[in-house]
């Protein structure tokens, strides 16, 4: 396998290592000698600045974040659990995925159907799954089928876990939590990194990371973030490839006012095996042998997985006054789906001989989502207030084209995997149409030590499906109010008590909403000089759920999450994760 440097976003890649080798040293003259001769040293100026919930994390662990409060507020005095993961710490595990960057995270079940199965991010939070992501706090959104848009770790600054129901904020979201990725941001100071990668099983690699100031005056930056990869999947005769470039500009007019400029485009052509492994001879022993662990249940004249997607959109923030300050993030998103795949169905008696079925999926997806935030802080007495009041809408239009049809058995044990599959007719052709409207409050006040958390939400839901070749239309509108109020105390000794309540909707079957009244976490927090403990406990019958218009029903879940995290050296991390969960 060679890697071809011809492909348009690899050249780009290098292109950006020669534009970043090209920058000019921005730096003040370090020392000059005077008319006697001596040597007269320039100045050294120490600056120092506040870790950001959208910048860097400073040290082993992040101490603010945006995700649970839409307000840049210090984790110890956030009620509700909240685990960041730094660049540093994807990049120190080598994550090639963000599942792969959450397997240390306590409550989060990672690669759900297995770790040869990279193309989704497919994870279970407290029992629930996962299958939206948010980037930038605006919803990542899918048409429920195939065309599931994926971040690459590489452009992602922060990867936050929040834990427990996020609807108060957020709308449609599953009461296990959410996960939202904080880009990597233009930077005032010029720095960058270039690297290239050859690896095992064919493995090829280039990335570009490089940002700093554009202008002597600091009102522009830039980031750019490239990568090119190939290489062979864990299921033979199966490949993997990924090409993204991620252009960004800040535009700083005064300092009390910044608009970012995003865009993004990847394409995964290859993207491994999406098929399964039968039980008898992996996980079980079969009578007559095991199989090899690049076993592979496809056929490669019917494999394809081709995924395009790309976003354009900006951040925007303006303080109106030392009181107010107003933000509105929007962004456009297109993804399209090429799938094709043969899958197992099922071990006959024999134990060897394999039965399958075919798919294949045509997939495009346009979507927008914008997010517009009213603050205010401001003090009365001896209480401060951060008061948020906000309007979001997301909406996505989808065509999607199914089939579904036969394939020839497979021997596992002597597989064949290039045979004739026979052509699939089309089984569904949907039009889809999908829209959430919100509006929000929140309300964070402190007093000492006391921390006090108030919020509400209206949701207005719409979803109208059109199936053309049945002419069968169908859909539902729906509407909810969430509530949540969590309370802190956070001890002198570096100890935080917290207890949170709320609820969280979500979509079902695809026809109804689901509301879950999530009603109690206690939660503790220890933070004592670079060390962190974050322990939650959840009560046995904490998420109950009902379907609107439909059967009430329950899930009762409860356990214990602790997650540690000590600095032992030099940039090394340790983990200590802990994790007890009763689902019914």
């Amino acid at each position: 396998m060679k890697f071809d440097f011809s492909r348009a976003p690899l050249t780009a890649v290098l292109i950006g290592a020669a534009a970043l080798a090209a920058l000019p040293v921005r730096a003040e003259e370090a020392a000059q000698t005077g008319g006697d001769g001596t040597l007269e040293l320039a100045p050294l100026v120490v600056e120092g600045e506040r870790e950001s919930a959208d910048g860097p994390v400073e040290g082993p662990y992040a101490k603010r974040s945006a995700t649970a409060t839409k307000t840049d507020t210090p984790i110890m005095e956030t009620p509700q659990s909240i685990s960041v993961i730094s660049s540093g710490d994807m990049s120190a595990r080598g994550a090639r995925s963000l599942a792969q960057a959450m397997r240390y995270s306590s409550g989060v079940t990672t690669e759900s159907r297995g770790a040869v199965v990279s193309r989704y991010d497919m994870l279970t939070m407290r029992g629930f799954q996962i299958n939206r992501n948010y980037l930038d706090g605006l919803q990542l959104q899918y048409n429920g089928w195939y065309a599931i848009p994926q971040i690459a770790p590489e452009m992602v600054e922060r990867l936050e876990i929040l834990k427990g129901p996020a609807s108060v904020l957020y709308g449609s979201s599953p009461p296990g939590g959410l996960i939202n990725l904080v880009s990597k941001q233009p930077r005032n100071e010029t720095s960058g990194e270039v690297s290239a990668t050859v690896g095992t099983n064919n493995l090829y690699e280039g990335t570009i990371d490089a940002t700093g100031p554009l202008d002597d005056e600091g009102k522009f930056s830039y980031r750019f973030v490239g990568l090119a990869r190939t290489g062979d999947g864990q299921a033979k005769t199966t490949e993997v490839e990924r090409e993204l470039v991620a252009p960004t500009l800040t535009w700083r007019p005064s300092s009390g006012t910044s608009l970012t400029f995003q865009t993004h485009y990847q394409q995964d052509p290859k993207s491994g095996a999406y098929g399964a492994v039968p039980a008898l001879g992996s996980v079980h022993a079969n009578p007559i042998g095991q199989l090899d662990p690049d076993f592979y249940d496809g056929d490669v004249n019917w494999e394809e997985f081709d995924r395009k997607q790309w976003t354009v959109g900006y951040l925007f923030e303006h303080e109106l006054d030392e009181v107010f300050t107003f933000r509105q993030n929007f962004r456009y998103l297109e993804t399209k789906v090429d799938y094709k795949s043969v899958y197992s169905t099922g071990l006959q008696a024999d134990n060897r001989t394999l039965n399958r079925a075919s798919i294949y999926s045509d997939e495009d997806s346009a979507s927008y989502a914008i997010d517009n935030q009213l603050q205010a802080r401001f003090g009365t007495g001896a209480v401060t207030h951060t008061v948020l009041a906000g309007l979001d809408r997301w909406d996505l239009n989808s065509d999607a084209e199914i089939g579904y049809g036969s394939a020839p058995t497979l021997d596992i044990f002597n597989p064949d995997n290039s045979q004739t599959i026979p052509a699939i007719p089309p089984f569904y052709d949907f039009e889809l149409d999908h829209a959430q409207t919100g509006v929000y409050l929140q309300e964070q006040a402190k007093i000492g030590g006391l921390t006090m958390l108030l919020g509400a939400r209206q949701d207005w839901y719409k979803r109208r499906d059109f199936e053309r070749l049945s002419g069968t239309h169908s859909g539902f509108d729906q509407d909810n109010l969430s509530l949540r109020a969590g309370a802190l105390y956070t001890f002198g000794n570096g100890i935080a008590s917290r207890r949170e309540s709320g609820n969280a909707i979500g979509v079902i079957a695809a026809r109804r909403i689901a509301i879950f009244v999530h009603r109690a976490g206690r939660h503790v927090a220890v933070e004592v000089a670079g060390k962190r403990l974050l322990i939650s406990a959840r009560d046995g019958k904490n998420t109950r759920g009902k379907i609107a218009g439909g059967n009430d029903g329950r899930a009762e879940i409860g356990g214990l999450e602790a997650l540690r995290i000590d600095e032992i050296g030099d940039g090394d991390m340790a983990f200590l994760v802990i994790e007890e969960e009763a689902i019914v």
